[in-house]
């Protein structure tokens, strides 16, 4: 007596493990969201207050100098304290420069200092080992993007191959 054996049961075994990697792909997801909101959240970006007494921006002019500071990991709110003319000491008003808190940019704005070193003390905040450890794993998370298509591409050969050897696989002595 000849035993028929269904094709349907092999292609239906296929469904747990798509399942899983869909669940395993949403795990991911979240967890790459809760990284980056936990390091965008002000007790872990905001955690290191930094004082700058003194640094020497060169030729402050209306294109504006930026502080070496800025590209700590982090770096925002810069806040100028006091600013002095390098060469004579005294101390240069407030409403002859601007700032940029985000850049740390220093901007002469209408001042007989124009042009010239000036010494400048701010504060700036960055972030703390928590924010350096969330954003290393938010930046290795954008390089496996590149790699995206081709895991997707062996997922759908993988699927196809299975498929075919689900229907085309022969059949078993039995």
């Amino acid at each position: 007596m000849k035993v028929i054996s269904s094709k349907k049961g092999q292609v239906n075994a296929m469904g747990p493990a798509i399942i899983a990697l869909v669940i395993a792909a949403t795990f991911l997801v979240l967890g790459v969201i809760m990284i980056q909101e936990t390091r965008d959240t002000d007790i872990v970006n905001e955690a290191l207050l930094n004082t700058v007494g003194n640094e020497t921006f060169s030729s402050v002019t209306e294109a504006g100098v930026a502080t070496t500071y800025a590209g700590d990991l982090g770096f925002k709110d810069y806040t100028v304290l006091i600013v002095t003319n390098a060469s004579g000491g005294e101390t240069i008003p407030a409403n002859n420069y601007t700032v940029d808190a985000t850049t740390g940019t220093v901007t002469a704005v209408g001042t007989p200092h124009n042009n010239s070193d000036w010494n400048v003390s701010a504060t700036y905040y960055t972030g703390d080992q928590a924010y350096r450890g969330a954003n290393e794993s938010i930046v290795g998370f954008q390089t496996f993007a590149g790699f995206f298509e081709i895991i997707v591409i062996a997922f759908v050969l993988a699927v196809v191959i299975g498929l075919l050897l689900a229907v085309f696989g022969g059949r078993r002595a039995r």
